[in-house]
């Protein structure tokens, strides 16, 4: 067979099996596995598949991947998270729509330590979409600021998409990370601005909000430490040239789990479920 036919074949036929319902993962096995096994032979096939996902899963590089979406959890159950949306809920308080501008702000920080974009969403979306609702938001401007946040994870570093890209094109994930956070950084911003003009046009989607004094605000500000110093301590250390991206996200890991101890948040439910998460 041609095999400009054979993968124009696979590939509708992968198509076929997503929009069926198939695990996008199995049904790339199956079609992968078919179409080798069409054109080079079963037992090539066979060998190819005894050998392939071991080498790929036995991957040292990729081990950083669920290390940083690891710290990230384990940030999120010790309350570093919350303490971060706190902060920049007390800070923005002043402006109309506070809330959703801390979302973004409060995204972009855990973007920060995380590098996971479902993690972010998933998490800023349990400790701001309540806030939001309590304090007469819309449910679309809450949804999109929740959305738009989480997205933020593609480019903050330790961005696990920038992980992948440079362990497959063989390029330094440090310098991938130093790209990432002016563009993520211009992107929060442009988020800030979305929600400004749909506020300014739409006044009855984000009512005023409670202002805070400066003893508050302050205050407010003991909750962003935790967060600044993982960054500063796994980013800052990897940029310093004090360790490779891998021994980062242990490190990072590893500080996750002492702001465990620190703000008395160990419990074997709490291990339990950032171990399940991260998986």
């Amino acid at each position: 067979m041609n095999l400009t036919v054979a993968a124009l074949i696979g590939l509708i036929a992968l198509i076929v099996c997503i929009f069926l319902g198939m695990n996008i993962g199995i049904a790339m096995v199956a079609v992968g596995f078919v179409g080798y096994a069409t054109i080079k032979g079963f037992p090539a096939a066979i060998s190819l598949f005894k050998n392939v996902p071991f080498t790929n899963a036995s991957n040292y590089s990729l081990v950083v991947v669920p290390l940083f979406i690891l710290m990230g959890q384990f940030a999120y159950k010790s309350g570093l998270s919350a303490g971060l949306f706190n902060a920049a809920d007390k800070w923005l308080s002043g402006l109309r729509g506070g809330l959703a501008y801390a979302t973004i702000i409060a995204c972009a920080g855990f973007a920060a330590i995380c590098g996971s974009t479902n993690a972010t969403a998933a998490t800023m979306g349990v400790i701001a979409m309540p806030e939001m609702k309590k304090a007469g938001y819309d449910d679309s401007i809450s949804a999109a600021s929740i959305a738009a946040g989480g997205t933020l994870g593609i480019l903050i570093p330790p961005s696990t998409s920038f992980i992948i890209y440079g362990i497959i094109a063989e390029v330094s994930i440090g310098r991938l990370f130093a790209a990432g956070i002016i563009p993520g950084i211009i992107l929060a911003l442009c988020y800030c601005m979305a929600v400004l003009i749909r506020i300014k046009r739409n006044p009855a989607l984000a009512p005023d909000t409670k202002k805070y004094s400066m003893k508050e605000k302050t205050a407010s500000l003991k909750g962003v430490i935790g967060i600044l110093v993982l960054f500063l301590a796994v980013i800052g250390g990897m940029f310093a040239g004090f360790f490779s991206a891998v021994e980062a996200s242990a490190i990072g890991a590893t500080l996750g789990f002492v702001s465990l101890i620190m703000n008395k948040r160990l419990t074997w439910q709490n291990i339990k479920e950032s171990l399940v998460e991260s998986a």
